[in-house]
């Protein structure tokens, strides 16, 4: 069973250190983590780096994230992401929303309402 880490930055040129750290401090070598330069609105399954981690698990397999969004902004597109990994019997842990999907199976819900909870509130311009 293999830890691989992905990361995620929005333009070329972001730095991307910090994700590297706190992969590497979760016990993912560099030479196994993934990255790519997307928008967060982009979905995980247009992303080159994503297809080729995908290309790399196997069931067992851990994929190691800084935090859920690193899958996407968009609550369908982490859900849908984390379902696939799931069927695919791969766990999800995501180091600082204290998410590892490998505790209890079907966990998915869970790490998304840990997701919500960690966003600030969304400002409704219509409301006065």
């Amino acid at each position: 069973m293999k830890r691989l880490g992905y990361v995620r930055v929005d333009e070329m040129g972001d730095d991307d250190s910090d994700q590297h750290d706190v992969l590497r401090g979760a016990g993912v070598r560099r030479a196994e983590t993934f990255t790519d330069v997307a928008c967060g609105t982009t979905p995980a399954s247009s992303r080159p780096a994503w297809r080729l981690l995908l290309e790399q698990l196997r069931r067992g397999d851990t994929v190691v994230v800084t935090d859920l969004k690193t899958f996407g902004a968009d609550c369908t597109d982490v859900a849908l992401t984390l379902g696939a990994l799931e069927h695919m019997g791969v766990s999800v842990f995501a180091v600082r929303d204290g998410v590892d999907t490998s505790q209890r199976p079907g966990p998915t819900l869970e790490a998304l309402e840990s997701m919500l909870q960690a966003s600030p509130p969304a400002e409704n311009p219509t409301a006065a």
